[in-house]
């Protein structure tokens, strides 16, 4: 079978599959109208329990951004994506969108820097060409997670969470005459998953335990310690237009983190009464329901 017809053939059966997706949920994506979701308190262990348990088991998770002044949450896969992009990448995922691997993207100098990340499964970083016929690996040690530049300077959030792995990093690149240089700009306490701009010389980091302020002095400075989202899996960061409140989008939850008290504080919020997490026990409905009385605890 020749190319174009291989080409053909992916092309209808990605748009069968596409056919097959249940309706998108409809919900209002403003996050200022979601409903605070308050977990239970610290000292009743079993339901606190069961909330963070309900969030870690679903399947919805929500991409936070700024659009028109709005702080906005979607669902992550129609996350707003770079608006260079190579030909190439979008043609992979048109035609196998459910099998092809999240790409990264952000376009740099002449050409493009990419990034895998497949967890523990494995991930690379690499440089593309403006042609799209050069490809350069960079690492296959490094789970990017997002790029972001402050400036004129390209740097990428990446980590690994996995058994008894947690630890990431903030990298930096530069192009040099011999080609691109990926080096670690500083170490972070845990897994990195996002970052937003605060401004030319400073971003915020979610990391696995962690919010922080990461500064191009390298300085590393700890807002939250330790927050519960952890089995959640932080996957954004929106800073609103006022500068008072960073949005963290995350499985079932968003979080709103206060940024002007002493000890920013945090809330959780949901779309509607729907999405909010069952917190008494109930009969289990099957041998491996998470949160069975049984499996809850």
């Amino acid at each position: 079978m020749s190319p174009l017809k291989i080409a053909l053939v992916c092309l209808f059966v990605a748009q069968f599959l596409h056919a097959q997706l249940p309706e998108p949920e409809k919900f209002d994506p403003d996050v200022t109208h979601w409903l605070p979701a308050t977990p239970p308190a610290k000292e009743d262990k079993e339901k606190r329990q069961r909330f963070f348990a309900h969030g870690n088991y679903s399947f919805r998770e929500w991409h936070v951004h700024v659009k028109d002044g709005r702080v906005l949450a979607v669902p992550a896969h129609e996350a707003p994506r770079e608006e260079s992009r190579p030909v190439l990448a979008d043609l992979a995922e048109a035609l196998f969108p459910t099998t092809v691997e999240p790409l990264l993207f952000t376009p740099f100098g002449k050409g493009w820097l990419g990034a895998v990340n497949r967890g523990e499964f494995g991930c690379t970083v690499f440089s593309l060409s403006a042609d799209e016929k050069k490809m350069t690996k960079l690492s296959t040690n490094h789970h990017v997670s997002q790029f972001i530049r402050l400036a004129s300077r390209q740097f990428a959030v990446e980590g690994l969470a996995h058994m008894g792995t947690d630890e990431g990093s903030i990298l930096e690149f530069t192009h040099q005459p011999e080609g691109w240089k990926m080096e670690t700009f500083v170490k972070l306490p845990s897994c990195g998953y996002a970052a937003t701009r605060l401004s030319d010389e400073a971003m915020y980091v979610v990391t696995s335990d962690a919010l922080l302020r990461v500064s191009l002095d390298k300085k590393v400075q700890t807002l939250i310690s330790e927050p519960e989202w952890g089995m959640l899996y932080p996957n954004s960061l929106a800073l609103d237009p006022d500068g008072h409140h960073l949005w963290v989008g995350m499985r079932n939850f968003v979080v709103r983190v206060g940024l002007k008290s002493k000890v920013p504080a945090m809330e959780y919020f949901v779309p509607e009464k729907s999405f909010l997490p069952p917190l008494e026990a109930k009969a289990p409905q099957t041998p491996e329901d998470p949160f069975s009385p049984a499996t809850a605890k």
